[in-house]
């Protein structure tokens, strides 16, 4: 043949053979299948059958066990008995499909099993020679497959198998973690399937060191648990703390000791306080000179897979009481009561409060201290706050006590002459300070209002004063204020009555300081036998022998000045020499005057001589109260009564003329000043 047609010849002779094994009668099946008791199993089957080209009417499956024994069959009558509902064709026989499943599968059922066919208006075929046994077995332990490590929080995925021969109801799978399942199915051969189940979870650090187990239920109610090998999971530090002292005292050194769970474990520590400073590096922290102010400290532990801090750290630290201070009412009216009350950072809290004034006198005990009828003569007090680790006073609590004016008081000249002016000013104790002063009198007229009150040309007759300090708790007066005004002698009175030869006179003189008085009779200066004061006015009376004199003179002075004055004296109602000393008086009246114009041009002549005038004036009248000290045998030498009456003529008419040439001294115009005061030279 040529070389193209050997090729068809193997191609044809190929095809015929393949043609004839089709149509051949064959079966194909395992010579074993495992099936688990209680469960279902099923055998796979396949058969073949020659090609006839005949219409077939009918399909006909048998399976048999050994000899005659029908294990299946589509007429339920010819099964025997034991298998009747047990068996069931799974396949489609029309399709050459003749699997056989048993269900439940028993110990009894190990076959060995042949299948039948009978093909209607063709031909039937059994297949002996594809014999099939079943192996009844317990069922197998399942196999979990899972990472040897893996890290928390991540995803990870576990599996759990087995193999069984029930693909229409498989083994249930549950898992000892949760998560979320997958199962999947996989044929295998000689009737056998893998049923799969894959879980899918997130492990935590309680599931470190912990078995992953995977129990297997089988149709029919046997159950079977394979546990993995144990999870070992890496998870960041958790469970971090902090060993340290519990209690500590202020000013000495704690450790603090970090520790955590981890796996890894924690490879370094880290010490931050509150807002994340770092403070220190390392398990172990030892902190110097602890205070009450050391803040919040966290412990942070790292390993490769995080960090995780610990619960804020907060020392207890004991200390001695600090920021002692007293609340209480800031204002109070005196007489009131005010509550004041102690209080004070410390640790422990302070359990005893002491209070004490100024100079260390303990007051009371306690945390609270009431004090009644408070006065502005409460001192400082203080507080001490005690724990058991010391002491602390608070500062000076100084009450602001408001009272009403007190010690109101008038500060002024304490001498003052008449006429002239004077300041008085009011003073006074009060809280707040007074805000207003008023002056009143002793009958209590309104006079002034304000602190300072000016008295203009004062007089003697300015009586009683008061002054009255008021601010917003209430007022208060003075002691009474009297002025003590000084002035010059005025000789308000002098009468004379006598009776035989007793002359009894009366001269009433007012001044301040009071006066000397003295009288001057005939050729004597006597004092007075009597002598009577109220208030301003001195009275002076004298008690004598009238002697030859017609006239008596009343004399005063003071530090102010000096008066006189004259009267004729009536003797026993003998008017005649009234009139005697009248006309002796004008007659001498005219030789006086001529005698004051001389002395008067004399002293006016030279400056030196006006000097000498009034230096001898001087001395004439410190040379008539001289006299007045003298004993009875010391007067001198009297002059007959004419002189004596010119002399008092001159001086009352030389006082009058200085009342007309020294209009400015209105308060000494009977003051005499003239330099020939001769009634002084007779004395």
């Amino acid at each position: 043949m040529g070389a193209f047609k050997w090729p068809l010849f193997f191609v044809f002779l190929w095809f015929k053979v393949v043609q004839t094994e089709a149509s051949t009668w064959t079966a194909t099946v395992p010579s074993s299948v495992q099936g688990i008791n209680g469960s279902c199993v099923v055998i796979p089957c396949s058969y073949n059958y020659p090609e006839s080209g005949k219409q077939i009417t009918g399909y006909t499956g048998i399976w048999y066990k050994v000899i005659e024994d029908v294990i299946y069959h589509k007429d339920n009558n010819q099964i025997k008995q034991e298998y009747k509902g047990r068996t069931e064709l799974v396949g489609d026989i029309t399709q050459k499909n003749c699997s056989l499943k048993i269900d439940p599968l028993r110990q009894s059922d190990r076959g060995p099993f042949y299948f039948r066919i009978e093909l209607g208006g063709y031909n039937r075929y059994s297949y002996r020679n594809n014999e099939v046994s079943i192996t009844v077995i317990s069922a197998p332990q399942p196999t979990v497959s899972v990472k040897e490590e893996v890290v928390e929080g991540q995803n990870v995925s576990a599996s759990c198998s087995v193999s069984h021969s029930c693909p229409s109801s498989p083994p249930e799978f549950t898992w000892t973690h949760s998560g979320e399942k997958h199962f999947q199915s996989q044929q295998l051969t000689d009737g056998q399937w893998k049923a799969t189940s894959v879980l899918t979870f997130h492990p935590t650090k309680a599931d470190h060191n912990k078995p992953l187990s995977c129990t297997v239920r089988y149709k029919g109610g046997l159950e079977r648990k394979q546990a993995s090998n144990v999870l070992k999971v890496k998870y960041a530090p958790v469970n971090v703390t902090v060993d340290y002292k519990s209690h500590v005292k202020e000013g000495e050194t704690v450790q603090l000791k970090c520790s955590s769970e981890a796996n890894p474990p924690a490879n370094s520590y880290l010490w931050k306080n509150k807002a994340g400073a770092r403070l220190h590096q390392g398990q172990s922290y030892k902190l110097i000179n602890v205070s009450r102010h050391t803040g919040v400290l966290y412990c942070t532990a790292n390993n490769t897979v995080g960090e995780s801090k610990s619960s804020p750290v907060q020392l207890n630290v004991s200390y001695a009481p600090v920021n002692v201070k007293v609340d209480y009412k800031s204002h109070v009216k005196e007489g009131e009561t005010v509550q004041l009350k102690c209080s004070s950072e410390a640790n422990p809290p302070a359990n005893s409060y002491l209070w004490h004034n100024e100079e260390g006198a303990q007051l009371h005990q306690g945390q609270s201290y009431k004090l009644i009828n408070v006065s502005r003569h409460t001192g400082a007090l203080y507080c001490t706050a005690i724990n058991t680790v010391g002491e602390s006073k608070s500062s000076p609590v100084q009450l602001n006590v408001s009272y009403a004016p007190v010690n109101v008081k008038v500060d002024y000249k304490s001498h003052v002459k008449e006429g002239e002016t004077v300041q008085l000013k009011c003073s006074s104790e009060a809280n707040p300070p007074a805000n207003s002063y008023l002056w009143k009198n002793e009958a209590g007229a309104r006079l002034h209002q304000g602190q300072s009150y000016k008295l203009i040309n004062v007089s003697r007759h300015t009586g009683v004063l008061y002054c009255t300090a008021i601010n917003t708790v209430g007022e208060s007066k003075s002691s009474p204020v009297q002025l003590n005004v000084s002035f010059a002698p005025e000789i308000k009175n002098i009468s004379c009555s006598s009776e035989d030869d007793v002359v009894k006179c009366v001269c009433i003189v007012e001044s301040s300081p009071p006066s000397m008085v003295h009288f001057v009779l005939s050729d004597r200066v006597l004092s007075s036998t009597k002598t009577e004061t109220h208030g301003f006015n001195t009275t002076e009376t004298l008690h004598t022998k009238s002697g030859s004199s017609e006239f008596v003179q009343c004399l005063a002075n003071n530090t102010l000045g000096k008066v006189s004055l004259t009267i004729p004296l009536a003797v026993n109602g003998k008017m005649q020499n009234l009139y005697i000393f009248i006309a002796i008086g004008a007659g001498t009246g005219l030789v006086i005057l001529l005698i004051v114009l001389g002395v008067v041009r004399k002293c006016r002549g030279r400056t030196e001589d006006t000097a000498a005038c009034v230096t001898e004036r001087e001395k004439a009248v410190d040379h008539q109260y001289a006299s007045t000290k003298r004993g009875p045998g010391d007067l001198p030498t009297a002059y007959d009564s004419v002189t004596k009456t010119a002399e008092t003529v001159e001086f009352q008419i030389q006082m009058d003329d200085e009342d007309i040439h020294d209009p400015d001294d209105h308060v000494y115009g009977n003051t005499e000043t003239d330099c020939n005061e001769e009634i002084y030279a007779n004395v």
